[in-house]
């Protein structure tokens, strides 16, 4: 129990960590840390084993090309058991709280993300999927996802995505128990001065954030009852939607349409794509891309985002650090 952290909910899930990944939970030696390493190993091989179905959900800033991934929480569910599922409140399996930012607890997740009979339940895995195949820096993902559904895509097309805030007015209360509100993060506030929103180690609050989603994201699919045509409309718009990230390696595609949503805007969203759109094209320059006939409307999406956030103050540093943690330490009264 020295390494367990309690979502809204009251479900508990291990903290997989080299240091202190969240503020109430001591950071383990080296020793503690393997033998934690070693139990979560064992306890995803018995999920490969058994086919198992977890829920997934990532957080970090910026998701998406030129964003950094660096928390994961994760949960076997048995949603879509039969036998189980009357009486899902009484079945509440171990979940997994995970540092994304050594490389041991890359391992992790890239075990269960690319294991072939592991289903992953996500709510809006777009930017995820992004982050998870193409993040370079400030560690290195490389994670191809496999056996993904990507529940958001059951409700509303790629292009007009639903969110999970509208989706949770939709699911009765009672499935949802004492999990608040879903937006409890200012991530504009933050985000517009290219600063993080999740400073580590986490507070209780930023880590129940993440691990509530994962209930969000169950109740979601609950709410609708054994599996149909919901869920079998889900995993093929999954696959389209993968298919279309892997062929599209540098996010051209995403990057054009954040610079449609960046024109449109004004104020602080104008400041927060800009600051976006100069991340995703120095992971790009990072990378060495070859842009090829793209290179003159990147430059032109460039010279728009530089404008912007010169006249806001904003710098974003080449090497895709975040700037100005100390000074936005707590967003502003609402």
């Amino acid at each position: 129990e020295t390494f367990v952290a309690i979502s809204s909910a009251g479900r508990p899930f291990l903290v997989v960590s080299e240091s202190q990944l969240v503020a109430s939970v001591r950071a383990p030696d080296q020793e503690e840390f393997q033998n934690l390493r070693g139990l979560v190993v064992a306890y995803i091989q018995s999920l490969e084993d058994a086919g198992a179905v977890m829920v997934a959900d990532f957080e970090g800033e910026m998701l998406g090309h030129g964003g950094e991934l660096t928390l994961a929480a994760l949960q076997q569910s048995y949603v879509f058991d039969r036998v189980a599922t009357p009486f899902l409140d009484a079945v509440q399996p171990l979940g997994l709280l995970v540092d994304v930012r050594n490389s041991s607890c890359v391992g992790i997740i890239k075990r269960i993300m690319e294991s072939m009979t592991i289903t992953k339940l996500m709510w809006g895995a777009n930017c995820d999927c992004q982050s998870l195949m193409y993040q370079k820096v400030p560690i290195l993902l490389d994670i191809q996802p496999s056996r993904l559904v990507d529940i958001q895509l059951a409700f509303s097309p790629p292009e007009r995505r639903l969110s999970m805030k509208n989706m949770l007015e939709q699911v009765p209360r009672a499935l949802l128990g004492n999990v608040p509100e879903k937006e409890q993060i200012d991530w504009d506030y933050f985000h517009s001065g290219n600063c993080r929103a999740l400073a580590f180690p986490l507070s209780d609050r930023n880590a129940a954030y993440a691990m509530d989603d994962v209930l969000r994201i169950e109740a979601i699919v609950q709410s609708q009852g054994a599996p149909s045509e919901f869920y079998v409309s889900a995993c093929i718009a999954t696959e389209d939607s993968l298919a279309e990230i892997r062929a599209d390696p540098y996010g051209l595609n995403a990057l054009k349409l954040r610079f449609q949503w960046f024109e449109k805007y004004d104020g602080l969203k104008k400041t927060v794509a800009a600051v976006a759109l100069m991340r995703h094209i120095l992971s790009l320059q990072s990378r060495g891309a070859d842009l090829g006939c793209d290179a003159d409307f990147v430059s032109r999406i460039e010279q728009a985002a530089s404008s912007e956030l010169s006249a806001a103050g904003v710098v974003v540093p080449a090497d895709l650090s975040f700037t100005g943690d100390q000074v936005f330490h707590q967003a502003p009264d609402q």
